[in-house]
């Protein structure tokens, strides 16, 4: 059996990971792979006319392999272009790909992006308000941008069902794979047939665990952890929608020998401002609480080993997500192979999660107060830290790549019976 794979490759990229964890697997199961690269940095400077050509030969190469597995985030299809063209590209792959009589599967790593276009909070200058120790603050949208946004989103709804829903019927070559049923719903109702969808849970790394065993006190030194700290991470890309605003709020109303280890740089392709948002926010805390600066610790992005040596040293994990389109995390995975109980925000990805393998203590999004409370309670009630990690261990064993390329495997094999 012969796959060709859509994905980006060999780069610092969350889907690249993925996809390069799946096709070991797979490589394991004896299955010819070959990745067609999406190059995000060389398809920023390309005109849309050779992004087309981009993905045509794509479609073109397509004719040798049994089958197509694309990996689909809405940021590789339309370069330096706006949303819309990612439809529109989107749309062309699918087309050609349909004239090749191939089974197409395509794994959806976020929900579609319209579902989610609400109207923004405008920012005005604090002066014209009360006094709040910024310089500027945000104010719920007039009823005029909720109707300008309420607008944008039926008109992207409409575009999504015409170029891109039509491809995902039941008995069609197309095949949907979603990593939760919250996701497989937000698909049915972008106009997916639901018989077109499959679910497949986020697999999980296998780590070397021996860096659990070495000593704390020692990995803290090394990494410049205050020894006696109480050290609270978060793993992953630096974006915004992961909550660090939340966390650091809550640090602030957690005791002084708390600390928080951001484990993470941004994305090398991030157009946001995640990381300096990072910093206005410790800036503002400062202003009551001179200290909190001296409590937060910024790695940049690390290699697997510096991971492991601030994963031993940490005590809790955190996850405090935002409300968001994402249908798993790839970073929480890492987390819930650390060995170390995680607290999480109650997002529907995560609430999932939690309801199959209770392996997650969750507080509800923003609420930073409440992630405070739920990690102090959590770091006196030891048995509680034991049956997370416990739990935890068990759902990333019964997920791991090998299973996941397996349960992959056999949808392959599902899909050309179809022809």
């Amino acid at each position: 059996m012969k796959i060709l794979h859509l994905s980006t490759w060999e780069e610092r990229c969350g889907i690249a990971t993925y996809t390069r964890q799946l096709v070991d697997a797979l490589n394991g199961l004896g299955i010819e792979n070959e990745v067609y690269p999406v190059n995000r940095v060389k398809l920023s400077y390309a005109s849309l006319k050779e992004i087309e050509d981009h993905y045509l030969a794509f479609c073109e190469r397509a004719h040798e392999f049994d089958l197509i597995h694309i990996q689909h985030e809405h940021g590789f299809f339309h370069g330096s272009y706006p949303f819309n063209v990612s439809i529109k590209i989107f749309n062309l792959i699918l087309s050609n790909l349909k004239k090749t009589r191939k089974p197409v599967l395509v794994t959806f790593h976020t929900d579609p992006a319209f579902l989610n276009i609400e109207a923004a909070p405008v920012e005005v200058d604090s002066g014209e308000v009360a006094s709040v120790g910024a310089s500027t603050v945000s104010v719920a949208p007039g009823l005029k941008d909720k109707l300008i946004a309420a607008i944008r989103k039926k008109v992207a709804q409409l575009r999504w069902n015409i170029n891109i829903s039509k491809f995902f019927k039941k008995d069609s070559l197309f095949t949907a794979i979603s990593h939760s049923k919250k996701s497989r719903l937000q698909l049915v109702k972008s106009g997916f047939d639901v018989g077109a969808i499959k679910i497949l849970v986020h697999a999980f790394p296998e780590r070397d665990t021996d860096f659990q065993e070495e000593d704390i006190c020692s990995i803290k030194k090394e990494i410049g952890l205050p020894r006696e700290s109480i050290v609270l991470s978060i793993f992953g890309f630096v974006s915004k929608y992961k909550g660090y605003e939340v966390a650091i709020k809550a640090l602030s109303n957690l005791p002084s020998d708390f600390v928080l280890a951001i484990i993470g740089g941004p994305h090398p392709e991030a157009k946001e401002k995640a990381l300096d948002d990072v910093f206005r926010t410790i800036e503002i805390l400062s202003l009551e609480e001179p200290e909190i600066a001296k409590r937060v610790f910024i790695t940049g992005y690390v290699e697997t080993e510096e991971l492991n040596k601030f994963h031993r040293a940490t005590d809790i994990c955190l996850a405090p997500y935002l409300p968001s389109s994402i249908s798993a995390s790839g970073a929480l995975t890492w987390a819930l192979t650390s060995g170390k109980p995680v607290v999480a925000s109650n997002i529907p990805a995560f609430r999932e999660l939690n309801q199959k393998a209770n392996c997650l203590r969750l507080f509800q999004p923003t609420a930073h107060r409440e992630l405070a409370w739920h990690v102090q309670r959590l770091t006196r009630d030891k048995h509680e830290q034991q049956a997370l990690v416990k739990n935890a261990a068990a759902y990333v064993q019964a997920h791991s790549w090998r299973t996941t390329a397996k349960d992959t495997y056999s949808l392959y094999k599902a899909a050309l019976e179809k022809r």
